[in-house]
């Protein structure tokens, strides 16, 4: 499972893993940032703040974190972790 903040005034959206992620947590996360790529061109970063990788809970949640860097990675300038 994953949370996520948009920090609108940075560009910049905060994710938390609190366990294995799940198919819908990309889906989750894509509905705040997309409308706000859509407004400002682009993402001004992503930050992942994680002691260690939780993985994913199903092979569906793989293919939803593919998904969302495949749809997004051209438009996101930074990404820390």
């Amino acid at each position: 499972m994953l949370t996520h903040e948009l920090l609108r005034d940075k560009g910049i959206v905060l994710i938390r893993p609190q366990g294995p992620i799940e198919a819908g947590d990309f889906e989750s996360v894509a509905k705040v940032v997309d409308p706000y790529i859509e407004q400002n061109g682009k993402l001004r970063g992503v930050l992942i703040e994680a002691a260690s990788f939780p993985g994913w809970d199903s092979f569906a949640a793989l293919v939803s974190h593919l998904r969302f860097v495949r749809d997004h990675h051209r438009l996101i300038t930074k990404i820390a972790a």
